[in-house]
């Protein structure tokens, strides 16, 4: 995953959102939030009553990446008639959870699909213990991602990110304090984001790992991991790609 950062060749552009919605808070919002700093294009998103649940990415007007973090039904209904690649992170995933306990087929675009657990979901996804995935991270991911045709992103303390094909990498960017609520937000947006930019689905996503723990290694560097909050990754997000003439 090392490499990833330096061979990123797509465009993306660094856009400072407004102030007052880093004064929000509110943890749906980041992975829009994070969008808008990463994104190449315009972007179409929705609100309903419990804010982020859908965000669609829109590249020349064609949509290029859907991020999925709502109910069951628009897991169902949205997501196997999307016709690009998708990330399917939160109560997505405890939707699709739902489906799999059902023997439903699990949900899939027509393009690429990146799943995002930590170990609890995980957990619900495979009918595993949480003591079970952590034994074998690595097994667990690559089964999972054949199983499903879908890159695995299983989060926790070196995460993993296993491709259908095969390939796998451990995550050596990163910190205890991406424990914190609505981190995972930061990188679901990150990853759709580059997934938009039209990185294959693998390297979307092992790219914004790398670079989701990196960043949050520099921010734990000024505010310590008990400090810092999810919005304050951000900015070192924003440096870095400064620093790399992105």
């Amino acid at each position: 995953t090392e490499t990833f950062l330096p061979n990123i060749t797509h465009p993306i552009l660094y856009r400072k959102v407004p102030h007052s919605w880093l004064a929000g808070k509110k943890r749906k919002r980041l992975a829009l939030k994070t969008a808008h700093y990463m994104i190449y294009g315009s972007i179409l998103y929705s609100y309903d009553s419990f804010h982020t649940k859908l965000l669609l990415f829109s590249d020349n007007h064609n949509y290029g990446a859907l991020l999925l973090i709502p109910n069951n039904v628009l897991v169902q209904q949205l997501l196997p008639d999307f016709a690009g690649s998708a990330v399917l992170d939160a109560d997505g995933l405890n939707a699709a959870a739902r489906l799999l306990a059902e023997e439903a087929a699990f949900p899939h675009p027509a393009g690429e699909l990146i799943v995002t657990p930590h170990p609890g979901e995980m957990a619900r996804l495979t009918g595993l213990s949480a003591a079970q995935i952590n034994a074998d991270r690595e097994g667990t991911a690559l089964r999972y991602a054949q199983a499903w045709n879908a890159v695995v992103v299983l989060k926790g303390a070196r995460t993993v990110v296993a491709a259908p094909d095969g390939r796998v990498c451990v995550n050596p960017t990163g910190n205890p304090g991406l424990s914190r609520g609505g981190s995972g937000d930061v990188l679901a947006g990150m990853t759709a984001a580059l997934l938009a930019c039209r990185l294959p689905a693998y390297e979307a996503a092992a790219c914004a790992v790398y670079l989701h723990g990196a960043a949050a290694d520099r921010t734990a560097a000024v505010h310590g991991e008990y400090g810092m909050l999810p919005h304050d990754i951000l900015p070192e997000l924003g440096r870095m790609f400064a620093e790399h003439q992105r």
